[in-house]
């Protein structure tokens, strides 16, 4: 009878004091490029390489966030490439977004995909069509957020 006593209170403790099955999501961005000034000149497109793993997540949340040198209204636009092995990146169907400058004040976009089975993302570039030559973009942060 103390046996059975015994292993029904271990049992119970088990039950009481392990881990849970499910947890709460670690959710919080991650930087992908952050510049500091006169980081993508007038009339110019910057390439990068800057990959970022998708294989667990579902769904992924961009922000990007820059100034403009004057008082440049243009758009502005971010691409990103996706590959399946994070070797052969495709070179067409690429994602895009736009963002207006606001002038000299900062402007930031979130925007938010569903990734499907893409294990990998990565900038591909930032473009700067304005050709006033003081209409580089400046203080440029690009984020990414990752949910399963």
């Amino acid at each position: 009878m103390k046996k059975i006593l015994s292993i029904l209170i271990l049992a119970v403790a088990s039950l009481t004091f392990s881990a849970p099955d499910v947890q709460a999501q670690n959710y919080g961005p991650v930087t992908i490029l952050s510049c500091g000034t006169n980081k993508v000149a007038a009339a110019t497109t910057n390439s990068y390489t800057r990959a970022f793993e998708m294989k667990t997540a579902s769904q992924l949340s961009l922000s990007a966030s820059f100034v403009c040198g004057d008082t440049n209204l243009s758009t502005s636009v971010f691409t990103f490439s996706q590959s399946l092995d994070n070797s052969t990146w495709s070179t067409v169907n690429d994602v895009s977004f736009s963002i207006a400058c606001n002038g000299t004040n900062t402007v930031t976009v979130n925007t938010n995909y569903t990734v499907g089975a893409v294990g990998y993302w990565r900038l591909k570039s930032v473009s700067n069509p304005n050709t006033n030559t003081t209409s580089f973009i400046t203080n440029l942060t690009v984020k990414a957020s990752f949910k399963p």
